[in-house]
């Protein structure tokens, strides 16, 4: 008895050990190289999440991201942070953070980058800008309200570091639902003053 009981755990123990070494195993990727971006850059993403597809349809004339950060590189190292406003799609309640590019980008396979033409100094002041919302601990706009400046989502934490920055109103609020206007991820990026740096989509998928 004893024994036909060692005989299974010992055929059990072989069996995963076997499953274990046949099963594929699991491909890290490494993130992108994102070493020629710039302080002041604009970094988008086509999203993973529940509402992904949601917030990248509010745009209306290109349909490719759902979200915008800012890139923000310290001078004292080679590290490059994403400074970005979200929120957790169980309670939606966030602020402004600061992330790791590669986390920024992690499991994305939809990315641009974008630049506002304006000099070096300039776009380092849009970065800090966004910084300086990510200390102040600036918490997540979840009634999407430009109006109401003690609170950003994404594209409005592009539009208030940009805007005030340039002393203009580059981006604007050219979206309109329900009567309410409001700034798509595309009102971000295309715009007069704003180049594309690099783009990585799905050519096939998006018709292009």
């Amino acid at each position: 008895m004893e024994s036909g009981l060692a005989n299974e755990k010992i055929t059990c123990w072989l069996l995963c050990i076997l499953l274990f070494s046949c099963s594929p195993k699991q491909v890290i990727e490494e993130p992108p190289d994102l070493g020629y971006t710039q302080n002041g850059d604009l970094i988008y993403r086509l999203g993973n999440g529940f509402f992904s597809s949601f917030f990248r349809d509010f745009s209306t004339r290109e349909k490719l991201f759902s979200h915008v950060g800012i890139i923000y590189r310290p001078t004292n190292g080679d590290s490059i942070f994403v400074l970005h406003a979200e929120a957790s799609e169980l309670t939606g309640i966030g602020s402004v953070k600061k992330d790791p590019a590669s986390s920024f980008l992690q499991e994305v396979d939809e990315w641009a980058i974008y630049r506002v033409k304006v000099p070096e100094a300039q776009r380092r002041e849009i970065a800090n800008l966004a910084l300086a919302q990510h200390l102040n601990k600036v918490p997540f706009d979840a009634a999407f309200d430009a109006q109401d400046s003690s609170a950003v989502y994404c594209t409005e934490l592009v539009a208030r570091s940009v805007n005030r920055v340039l002393n203009t109103e580059l981006i604007k609020q050219n979206t309109r639902r329900s009567n309410r206007r409001f700034i798509a991820i595309d009102d971000t990026y295309l715009v007069d003053g704003i180049e594309l740096i690099h783009q990585q989509i799905n050519k096939t998928q998006h018709g292009k």
